[in-house]
């Protein structure tokens, strides 16, 4: 109910269904996600931090609410707390390949060239066929000013 609320933009319905949803299932991450992307989308970004980081502190293990704590505190600008995020992330679940793409798009906004094609070159080679690191290693290079490593990354996006 609160999805359709939310899509009928009835935020002051969405909201008060969401926490109920807490209030019986507290650990139930979808709807701390939703609720905190909710609160976001009307101006709430630091009530929707705060959850987001409650939900991660209470549950330490679970991939999906770190990974939205990561990406909030990316999109928020505290790239070094996200880049602290994203790495005990991929500590505990390194397959986590949209932690990966994040991470290095954090490393390269930061300026942590190396660290970034390090882990994008990691991602192309166990993910050949997966364009996204590719194309992040290109813009990687190009950034770098090297044509002919941005031009050989390019090409692996066409064969993917």
């Amino acid at each position: 109910r609160a999805v359709a609320a939310r899509a009928m933009e009835r935020v002051d319905l969405a909201e008060a269904d969401y926490r109920n949803l807490l209030a019986i299932d507290p650990p139930y991450q979808p709807a701390v996600i939703n609720l905190a992307n909710l609160l976001r989308s009307v101006g709430r970004a630091s009530e929707a931090g705060m959850l987001l980081q409650n939900g991660a502190s209470l549950w330490p293990e679970d991939a999906t609410l770190l990974f939205a704590w990561g990406s909030f505190l990316q999109e928020e600008g505290d790239l070094e707390k996200a880049i602290d995020l994203y790495r005990r992330l991929l500590l505990k679940h390194p397959d986590h390949a949209a932690a990966s793409d994040n991470l290095a798009t954090a490393y390269r906004r930061t300026g942590h060239w190396e660290e970034a094609i390090t882990l994008l070159r990691q991602a192309a080679t166990s993910r050949p066929d997966d364009a996204a690191p590719w194309i992040q290693l290109g813009h990687a290079y190009l950034e770098q000013e090297d044509d002919r490593l941005a031009l050989d990354a390019m090409r692996q996006v066409v064969r993917c």
